[in-house]
């Protein structure tokens, strides 16, 4: 997909996953993940949320999750770890942990959720900084491998489910997954119209 000379060892002992492509999250899609977690013993805390920046807003009282509200109306318990004022606390087994991909380095879940993936990508491809070893190298693809390589933190945290939403299923990733998902329907489900 993004032709990265990138190994992995797979685990030989932890066989099976699934990785799960939608347009957005949604309540029914976080009960599955619950059940997942319960049928595996493990506990909502197992269910690792994160959001691109543009889903984070600061205010008066520091940042915080734009939809926390939301989400907490449908039932979705949530450790806001984008939140400053909760760093000084820790999750309860029953809240999911939220936070900011850029915050996921050391993080793992049994699930994963990887809300707005084409978003984080774009978002990594405009902000990206020259080093001063690009000299003779094409800069877009260098902003892009860059991107591509930096994701694959986000896209290695979860054990066993991995779910990606996408703003925009035409976008570059966007395609990109749904031609895995095309050459891979035995792990990778997609579920956008």
């Amino acid at each position: 997909m993004a032709n990265l000379d990138w190994k992995v060892k797979p685990n030989d002992e932890l066989p099976g996953g699934e990785i799960k492509i939608y347009s957005h999250y949604t309540d029914d899609i976080h009960k599955e993940l619950c059940k997942c977690c319960k049928d595996n013993g493990c506990e909502n805390y197992d269910i690792l949320i994160l959001e691109p920046p543009c889903m984070i807003e600061t205010g008066e009282n520091g940042s915080h999750f734009k939809l926390a509200n939301v989400y907490e109306e449908v039932g979705i318990k949530l450790y806001d770890g984008t939140n400053y004022n909760n760093r000084t606390t820790y999750p309860t087994k029953d809240e999911c942990r939220l936070y900011q991909y850029h915050s996921c380095r050391g993080l793992e879940g049994w699930c994963v959720v990887c809300d707005g993936l084409d978003v984080v990508y774009q978002h990594l491809v405009d902000n990206w900084k020259p080093t001063g070893n690009e000299l003779g190298f094409d800069e877009e693809k260098m902003k892009e491998r860059f991107a591509m390589l930096w994701m694959m933190m986000p896209l290695t945290r979860p054990i066993d489910t991995l779910v990606i939403t996408l703003k925009d299923p035409n976008s570059k990733i966007g395609k990109n997954l749904k031609d895995l998902a095309e050459s891979h329907k035995d792990y990778v489900e997609w579920y956008i119209n």
